[in-house]
């Protein structure tokens, strides 16, 4: 999703932006908001709403909204 988009989408949900935020930054504050993991580009096993890590690399929630950006293409 483009940085403007993603923008809105903050503003929309009353986050503050500030002037130089990165995408990965807003993406993760927009995720805290939802209150979901906060594991947007994250270089760690992911780990399930009871803490406990899956030691898998993968990403275990299918219904994120930035799945596609945040997983490496194959």
């Amino acid at each position: 999703m483009e940085l403007d988009r993603i923008k809105q989408k903050a503003r929309e949900m009353g986050i503050a932006i500030p002037r130089s935020v990165t995408k990965d930054e807003l993406v993760t504050a927009i995720q805290q908001k939802e209150g979901h993991t906060a594991c947007f580009r994250l270089p760690r096993p992911v780990c399930r709403p009871d803490g406990v890590g899956t030691g898998r690399k993968e990403c275990v929630e299918m219904r994120c909204s930035w799945r596609d950006d945040c997983l490496p293409r194959r």
